[in-house]
Formats: structure tokens, C-alpha cells, sequence
């Protein structure tokens, strides 16, 4: 089946490399008297390739030309006996679909009315809610990490978001109406980049290479792509009849940098800091106004020190003479823990792209891009010693060829082909060896344990690291038509995913949890340590799983799996009258294995809950009910584009991955086994560690059968009853141009989430006893062969509404975008849009509680963007940027097992009032950042070259933004006290100097 993947993929590229493009122009012509005029040749011609698309209105004077590159156009309309008409440098976005109408007038003069730049900029027949970056903004405004995610960001529904996985560091996460991030479809140039592993996107683009891109988070049509957040459309630039290109360089070190807060506060001296990012771009023709080609590539390396804030340091600086007392097992922390932690990395980005203008019907493109990444101690936080560091190495690219076809007046056939490929390895390396243990595994004996504590935690987590080699292959079909009054569209999808998932070493080394900081045990000062870390029963929690190397023998926890997903679509805008158009549209969607049924029945932990008659041991069907169908309309209230009335309403299906519950359960589909135990006291020497005395006493041994669980295993499965989440969108807004070239905009949008993730704990411990330990002794098992035993559900519910404002301005020398959001983001468990799910329950059979329900981490009540690019006498350019939020919530737990049933995510009590939090009852600091770009061009003898230096400022109030980065844990010395800083924007005030070199 791959190999004929393979071949049928090498042949879509070797006989087509095709111009792509996923824009519209749509319209109805009329005479003076409004009888509609079938027969108009209507003449569509890129201003900037000077290629050309022709159509005939129907019978019904409509016409529809679909598959267009953003860009300038001129629109043309010509039937003899009337005078010509035309508009003139219509812009076109990415994405969207412009509705260009025309009246014509009986011949009185051989000349055509033009009319120029009074182009609808309000999309009269869709009712999707989209905003648009376009390459005045990619080019200008100001980027502290020129990543696509700081410009989603700035679009109204986006927020910044903790990273997904430390893959996505350099990719971002965004998240939308409050989500995790991983809720996203992201399509470049028509093809697929999402990541079917750890969710969101798959790789990133330089943004030199990128012509724009659009974000719509509701109501987006059918062929937009499956997910229950938003969609994110992006296209490559294309060469032009002139050859063009630009040169860049980006320079900023800490000397530009003032102080962090942490800094700040202790004050010590800023860490080292030094960030270069360099490339350039280059198009142009082959052929004039036939084949063209573009390319563009960039360089990012970056020394970073991270400034560990002095309580955690002094924390872990506590525990150094009890290594050398002999009071902690060896290697169990770095005696040369950083006090800051400096760490250099690299970033490559590349795209090429080739489009040829085959003939008036034919067009085919074909685009190569790929990232290139190393970064130390990716894993690394500050408040860990960086023993045993996680370095990683990410290759990923892309290649992609699209041929489109044009079917006389009818309409276009596109088909796409893609296969991607990412190369991963997370290398743990000891630093007191120097021993590469996931590199040279199993040669390198398992490393020294890790030691968590409430604040700090010691080596490497657990983690043995892991690697990656997949691919995807992918198809699809698009097809445009123009039926009368209907505009329609349908198609076809299907990737193959090969070797989708990792090897892991999880939880390879010991880890020992302990219920108080090191000052609070070398002190005795709660009289809880009379001995110190010699007291009996001291330890919270033993970990640690099975295949670690010993003897050189070993072997990773496989999460591999071949894929297939099918999806199929049907849209249809129906432009029922002159003013109103229903955007009507359904899809379905099928994964074939993605979740490994093929071996789910050799899933270790769903075999004995079988075998011991829970009704959690049956097996889950592949859900095959996925139709999603939606309903839009947009009305054009006084028929000339400038006041629309839109909504909608409909079904948008998410999809599982095979990261969800950290890849666990499809390693218990494998063997040999992965497993995990776990020992644990639910307080001071009380539970299964009750006598045990560190060093004194020998750690307990690592499992080691490869072929079933261990006894006080983890267990993971799946609900049998578990199906793909949704969201129930509904959505209502009102468009209207104020003036030329300005627009505002209000929607109010609801999304329901159902059938979203949560895991759920059914081995908790009731009245001292594992609620499974009779069923399993009944069963012919020991009573303790599991610990906790998480099974994935899709029992939770969200809520999203927001109520969004936008304005928009575009002129030639000047562009401003300004949005505000009031908005509630709600969630059982305060988690949607999360691949592994919302977190367990405080009480297993209670995930509905009245304290479960709060809002979710990224939740912002208040939500202010406003960014500019502003055009000034004598050269020079000013490019704001201000974000202004308010409080995200964070969740406050007792840090003990309160309730005693084997976990510790017991929700705080008020000590005011006795009464217990809700999820995430907490709430941070609010956010303000500022910041700027200004710009001063020299020409340089023509209009077309000139090189621009220019200074960014970023954080100009130097506002230390914590977001929802506080200490929760109310055992923990930094609860209630910022512990970082919000993600992607919490940087200090920091200029950087720039150069752009345009020619």
C-alpha cells in the first residue's frame, strides 16, 4: 500500500508542478433595467503576472472563477452592444471570496469604465468569521520571534498559548476560543500541515516566504478542514514578470535587553542573551507571464540564559551537601546546577516554489519547504538542576504539487499531492558522564533518578527521551462548479500516515516524589523529618517503568502505528436572490487506525479489566458517524456590499491522536511492554512506602517482565464507548463599510464542545482499599496489580462565547487592524481543545461537580489587539503592535490527598471561608505589551529597490507579564507567587536592530 502511495505521489510530481491557489471572484451582471445578461466574457488578469482566467456568465448572469492566487487584479466585463466595464487593482485575499458585480450600459462609446481600488473588502456572500495577515503586515510589523504564531495571535478568537510539545516551540501555539491549541487545521498551498501526533501545527514557515494567510474560527465552510477550533489558510509567495527579492538581518543581545523581573529582584546580573536572524528571498520568471519561481530562506541562532529565581536555586542549593552527606541516593542532583542556564540553538527555514501557466486551461505548481532545528536542554525549566538535560534535533519538510484545470465556464478541478516527512530525536544527556543514554541506547546504562519536590524537581523527569521517523502521504481532489444560482464544491481527501507516533523511553528512570520542599525536611520545621531525608515513610510517590537498559539490553516503549484518513466534502453558496446567500455545506470524516485498533485487543491494562469482567474492558469502534453538516447566510441588506447581515450555525468534528495520554496507551498495545509502577503513602509514612528509608534502604527494583504489567502498574486504556469530540457552533454578525477602504464588524459566536476529552481514574482508593483490588483478587490477580488506572473518555463538555469588534483600515500608506473580544471560555476540568484530555476528576464518579466546572487555562474575559503600519513623509515607517488582556486563571490544589484516594489533585480549601475552589478559581495578572517598529528607506536609484534600517522596541512599559504563571501547589513555597511568565509575550523590554534590504 506505501509503495504504491509512494509511486502515485513521484508521478503527481513528475507531470505536474501547479499554480495554486484557493481564492474566489464570484458575480451577477445585470443591464439598466436589472435583467440579468447571460453570455459576458468576464476577464480576470493577475496585475502582478499578467497571467489570465476567463469565464461566460450563465443563463442566470452569474459568474465564478475559483482557484486564484491572492493578489492585485483587474476584473473585466465585455458583451457586445454594451459598454465595457472593469474594476482595477482589486485586491484578493487569501482565502476569500470576493463578489464583483457589474450593471453595463447599452454601447453609446467605444471606450471601457474603469473604476480603481473600490473593491468590496467585505466578503457579501459568506458568513464565515475570518481576519487576514497580509505581506504589509508579515513584512512590517514588529516580531520579537518572526514566527507565523506571533502574527495569529494578533487576529480576533487567537491568544497566546504554552507550547503544545517542545517540538512546537519554534512552530507556536495559538490558542482559539480559549483552547490548548491543538484544535486547529492548517493548510499551506491546499496541503495539509497538521500534526496527527502531538495535535497543532506540523512544521513552520519562514514568513518570507509566506503571501498571507487567513484565520477563521467560526463558521468556516465544509472544505475548510476537520476541526472543532479554527482554521488557518496559508500560500506561499509565487514569482512574478519582475525579478524581486529582499535581504534581512536582525541583531539583538542582552545589552538591548533591560532585566527580567526575577532578575530584577534579585539583583543579580542579566543572563546572556544574543539572537541573530538573517536571510533572503528571490523570484522572478522563467518564462514572462508563463513560469515563474520563488525562493526564500532564513537563519536563526540564538544564545539564551535563563535566570533561575533565587528561591528555587536556593531549593535546590539545599540539597548539594545532602549528596555529599550521603542523605540522597548518587547523581540524584547536579552539584553545578546553573544559577542561570545559558543553552545555544539553531533554526533553519527554507521554501522553493515553481509555478508554470501551462495554457488558458492548465496551471500547475510545485513547492519544497522544510525546518531544520537543535536546541539543549529543551525540556529544561528553571526550576529543575539540569542533570540530565533533554537535547533535541527536528527535521521536518514538505513537499507539495498541485495541478488545476479549468473546466470551460463551468468551473476548476484542482488536485493536490503532498508527502511530509519529520525526523525527531530527544537525546538525554548526563551531565556528570557526559553518557548520550537515548542516542547510544542501550549501551548506556539507566541514569541516576529524579527527585520531586512541591517547587523543584532534579535530572531529567523521568525521561529517558525518545525519537521519531514518520511520514505522511497525502491526496486530494477539489472540485469547483458554477450550477445556475449555486456555487458549489466538493472533494476528496486522503493521507496515509506512516510510522505516525515515537519510540519512548518513559519513565526509564526512577523518579521519588516527596510531600515538602528540601527546606522544609532539612529544617524539620513542620516536625514532620525528625531525621531529615533519613525519616521513614518520607516518600509520596515511587515511579518507574520497564526497558530501561541494563547489561546493554533495553528497549523503547513503541507507539507506532499506520494510518489512513478519508475525508469528503459538499459546499454549496446559493445566491438565492440579488442579496442573500446561503452557504450551505456538509462533511464527513473517517480515521482508520489512527487510535491502533488493530492491536488495541493486546492492550495490557483493557485485558485484565476484561478478564475481570469491568465494563471498561471492551473494545471502542472506530467512530464512523462523523457528518458534520453547516449552515450559513449572508445578507447584503441595501445590495451594493456595504452593510451585511451573516450567520450560522453547525457541527465541527475534531480527531483523536496518538499523543493523547502521553502515547501510553498504544504502548500497552505493544510488545514488549512499556509499564509503569507505581508505590505511594497517601500522607506521612502511611501507604506503601510506609517504612522505607532513603539510601538506607534499596530503591525498589524497576520492572522488568517485557511481556505483562507490573504490580502497582499505571494502567491506560480507552473508553469502549469513546467517539471524536465536537462543537456546536452558533454564530450571528453584521459587517459594514464606513468608507473607502474601511470597515468595522461585531459577531457573537457560541460553541458548545461535547464528547471532549477526560481521563478518568477507576482505580482510586476508597476507604484504604483500590476500588479494582476485589474484582482483580476475584480474577486470579494480586490486589495491587494496578495503581491508578486511567481511562481516556469523551465525556466533557465546554463552553465558548464571545462577542468580537473589528476595524479594519487599508490604504496605500497605511493599514490599520483593531479588535476587541469579551469573551467566556468554560470547560469541566478547565481543558478543551487538549490532546490528551481535561485533567481526572477530584472525585473519580463526579467529573460534572459543580467544582470542576471553571474556566480554561487560556481563558481571557477582556481582550484588546490593536497593530498598524503607517506610512510617513521622508521614508520612514511606524508599526505598532499593543496587546492588552485580562487575568488568566490558574487552579490551587491542597498538594496532599486530601480525600485519600491515591492522587493529589484535591481541590484548595478557602481557609476564610471552609469552602472547597473550583477548577481554575485562581486568576493572575493582567497583560499590556507594546510594541514598535520604526523604519527609515533609503532608495537606492529606483522605485523597486531601497534598504530599510529600522530599531524594534518590545515591552516598551517593560511590564512584567505573568499571565497565569503562579504556584498553585499550597504546599509549595511559590504558592500564590508568580513562578514565569505568560507564554510567547512575557518578555522584558528588549530592543532590536534590523536591516531590509527590497531590490
Amino acid at each position: 500500500m506505501r509503495g504504491w502511495l509512494v509511486a502515485a505521489f513521484i508521478a503527481l510530481v513528475a507531470t505536474s508542478a501547479f499554480a495554486q491557489g484557493n481564492s474566489t471572484f464570484n458575480g451577477r451582471v445585470v443591464d439598466n433595467s436589472d435583467a440579468v445578461l447571460p453570455g459576458v466574457t468576464i476577464t480576470v488578469t493577475n496585475k502582478a503576472t499578467g497571467v489570465v482566467r476567463t469565464t461566460v456568465t450563465n443563463e442566470n448572469g452569474q459568474w465564478a472563477l475559483p482557484g486564484l492566487e491572492p493578489g492585485a487584479y483587474e476584473v473585466k466585463s465585455d458583451l457586445p452592444g454594451f459598454q465595457a466595464s472593469a474594476r482595477d487593482n482589486v485586491n484578493l485575499l487569501v482565502s476569500a471570496t470576493l463578489t464583483v458585480d457589474f450593471k453595463l450600459s447599452v454601447a453609446g462609446v467605444n471606450e471601457t469604465l474603469t473604476v480603481t481600488g473600490e473593491a468590496p473588502l467585505i466578503e457579501a456572500t459568506q458568513s464565515k468569521m475570518a481576519a487576514t495577515i497580509q505581506t504589509t503586515e508579515l513584512q512590517n510589523l514588529p516580531m520579537v520571534t518572526r514566527t507565523i504564531t506571533g502574527m495569529l495571535e494578533l487576529l480576533p478568537g487567537a491568544a497566546p498559548a504554552a507550547s503544545l510539545h517542545r517540538t512546537k516551540d519554534q512552530t507556536g501555539t495559538v490558542s482559539y476560543g480559549g483552547s490548548s491549541g491543538g484544535n486547529v487545521a492548517e493548510w499551506v498551498d491546499g496541503a495539509d500541515n497538521r500534526d496527527n501526533h502531538y495535535s497543532g501545527p506540523l512544521m513552520s514557515y519562514t514568513t518570507e516566504s509566506l503571501e498571507q494567510f487567513q484565520l477563521s474560527t467560526n463558521q468556516f465552510s465544509a472544505a475548510d478542514g476537520r476541526t472543532s477550533g479554527a482554521s488557518v489558510t496559508m500560500v506561499t509567495k509565487s514569482g512574478t514578470n519582475q525579478f524581486h527579492g529582499t535581504l534581512f538581518g536582525y541583531e539583538r543581545d542582552r545589552k538591548l535587553i533591560a532585566k527580567d523581573y526575577y532578575t530584577a529582584q534579585a539583583s543579580a546580573t542579566k543572563s546572556p542573551f544574543s539572537r541573530q536572524q538573517y536571510g533572503g528571498s528571490l523570484g522572478g520568471p522563467f518564462v514572462h507571464n508563463k513560469m515563474f519561481f520563488f525562493g526564500a530562506i532564513e537563519q536563526q541562532s540564538q544564545t539564551v540564559g535563563t535566570f533561575v529565581p533565587q528561591a528555587l536555586f536556593s531549593q535546590l542549593d539545599l540539597l548539594v551537601p545532602q549528596l555529599a552527606a550521603g542523605h540522597l541516593p548518587p547523581g540524584t542532583i547536579y552539584p553545578q546546577h546553573p544559577s542561570d542556564l545559558t543553552v545555544k540553538s539553531g533554526l533553519r527555514m527554507y521554501s522553493g516554489k515553481v509555478n508554470d501557466q501551462i495554457n488558458n486551461k492548465q496551471s500547475v505548481f510545485a513547492r519544497f519547504a522544510g525546518q531544520n532545528e537543535t536546541r539543549p536542554a529543551v525540556t529544561w525549566a528553571t526550576r529543575n538542576d539540569d542533570g540530565q538535560p533533554d537535547n533535541m534535533t527536528l527535521t521536518i519538510w514538505s513537499a507539495v504539487a498541485q495541478h488545476s484545470y479549468v473546466l470551460g465556464n463551468k468551473g476548476l478541478n484542482q488536485i493536490t499531492g503532498q508527502m511530509n516527512q519529520w525526523n525527531y530525536l530527544a537525546d538525554v544527556v548526563d551531565q556528570l558522564t557526559g553518557k548520550h543514554y537515548t542516542r547510544d541506547f542501550p549501551t548506556v546504562e539507566n541514569l541516576a533518578p529524579q527527585l520531586v519536590f512541591p517547587s523543584v524537581t532534579t535530572n531529567s523527569g523521568n525521561d529517558g527521551g525518545s525519537k521519531s521517523f514518520r511520514r505522511v502521504y497525502e491526496i486530494k481532489d477539489d472540485l469547483s462548479l458554477l450550477e445556475g444560482n449555486h456555487q458549489l464544491k466538493m472533494g476528496v481527501n486522503y493521507n496515509y500516515d506512516w510510522h505516525l507516533g515515537l519510540l519512548n523511553s518513559n519513565q526509564m528512570f526512577a523518579g521519588l516524589t516527596f510531600f515538602d520542599d528540601p527546606s522544609v525536611i532539612v529544617s524539620n520545621s513542620n516536625g514532620k523529618y525528625p531525621q531529615g531525608f533519613q525519616t521513614p515513610g518520607i516518600l509520596k510517590d515511587w515511579t518507574q517503568g520497564n526497558g530501561g537498559a541494563h547489561n546493554g539490553q533495553g528497549y523503547f516503549a513503541n507507539t507506532l502505528t499506520n494510518a489512513q484518513q478519508w475525508s469528503t466534502w459538499f459546499q454549496d453558496d446559493w445566491r438565492a436572490n440579488p442579496r442573500l446567500t446561503m452557504n450551505l455545506g456538509v462533511r464527513y470524516d473517517l480515521d482508520v487506525n489512527l487510535m491502533d485498533e488493530v492491536d488495541q485487543p493486546q492492550n495490557a491494562t483493557r485485558q485484565i479489566l476484561a478478564a475481570i469482567g469491568d465494563s471498561h474492558g471492551g473494545l471502542p469502534k472506530t467512530p464512523r458517524k462523523n457528518i458534520s453538516p453547516r449552515v450559513g447566510f449572508a445578507y447584503d441588506l441595501n445590495g451594493n456590499g456595504q452593510h451585511v447581515l451573516r450567520g450560522g450555525a453547525g457541527i465541527y468534528f475534531d480527531q483523536l491522536n496518538t499523543a493523547m495520554a502521553a502515547g501510553d496507551i498504544t504502548s500497552q498495545n505493544h510488545r514488549p511492554l512499556n509499564g509503569l509502577a507505581d508505590l505511594q503513602n497517601s500522607t506521612y509514612g502511611v501507604g506503601d512506602l510506609a517504612n522505607f528509608v532513603l539510601v538506607r534502604d534499596p530503591l525498589p527494583p524497576a520492572p522488568s517482565a517485557p511481556d505483562k504489567l507490573p504490580l502497582q502498574s499505571v494502567g491506560q486504556w480507552i473508553d469502549p464507548n469513546l467517539v471524536e469530540p465536537r462543537t456546536y457552533q452558533y454564530h450571528l454578525g453584521y459587517a459594514h463599510t464606513l468608507a473607502a477602504n474601511t470597515t468595522v464588524s461585531v459577531d457573537y459566536t457560541l460553541s458548545l464542545g461535547r464528547h471532549e476529552l477526560r481521563s478518568l481514574n477507576v482505580n482510586p482508593t476508597l476507604n484504604g482499599v483500590r476500588r479494582l483490588a476485589p474484582a482483580l483478587v476475584a480474577g486470579g490477580y494480586p490486589a495491587n496489580q494496578f495503581a491508578a488506572v486511567n481511562v481516556l473518555s469523551s465525556i466533557n463538555r465546554s463552553k465558548y462565547d464571545a462577542l468580537t469588534l473589528l476595524f479594519q483600515r487599508r490604504m496605500p500608506r497605511a493599514t490599520l487592524q483593531a479588535h476587541y473580544t469579551f469573551a467566556h471560555a468554560y470547560a469541566f476540568g478547565g481543558s478543551t481543545g487538549n490532546r490528551s484530555g481535561a485533567p481526572a476528576p477530584e472525585v473519580w464518579n463526579q467529573p460534572f461537580a459543580a467544582t470542576e466546572w471553571g474556566p480554561t487555562g487560556n481563558d481571557e474575559r477582556h481582550r484588546v489587539v490593536a497593530t498598524g503600519v503607517f506610512d510617513l513623509p521622508l521614508g520612514f515607517q511606524l508599526s505598532p503592535v499593543v496587546q492588552i488582556a485580562s487575568a488568566r486563571p490558574y487552579n490551587l490544589t491542597t498538594g496532599v490527598d486530601t480525600n485519600r484516594d491515591g492522587t493529589t489533585n484535591d481541590h484548595y480549601i478557602d481557609p476564610l471561608t471552609g469552602v472547597e475552589t473550583s477548577f481554575n478559581s485562581a486568576r493572575g495578572d493582567r497583560t499590556f505589551v507594546f510594541d514598535t517598529r520604526a523604519t527609515k528607506y533609503f532608495g537606492l536609484g529606483s522605485a523597486d529597490r531601497k534598504i530599510g534600517i529600522f530599531v524594534e522596541a518590545f515591552n516598551i512599559t517593560n511590564t512584567a507579564n505573568f499571565g497565569a504563571a503562579y504556584g498553585g501547589n499550597a504546599r509549595a513555597a511559590t504558592f500564590r507567587t508568580p513562578t514565569g511568565f505568560i507564554p510567547s509575550i512575557g518578555y522584558p523590554r528588549q530592543v532590536q536592530l534590523g536591516m531590509r534590504f527590497l531590490f
